[in-house]
């Protein structure tokens, strides 16, 4: 699924990609899968808050 989001819409998908980091990462503090599983399908460049 391809989405096209800017401004808030957009900012509420940093706490998405974080907790899905968290999750992914090999001392989780949250482990929300959920999370992880929902990027996984989103097609959009979650990279780019790397720098966030």
């Amino acid at each position: 699924m391809s989405i096209k989001l800017n401004g808030v819409m957009e900012t509420l998908l940093i706490t998405l990609y974080v907790r899905a980091k968290d999750a992914m990462s090999s001392t989780p503090v949250i482990n929300d899968k959920k999370a992880a599983e929902m990027i996984k399908k989103i097609d959009y460049d979650f990279e780019k808050f790397d720098s966030v």
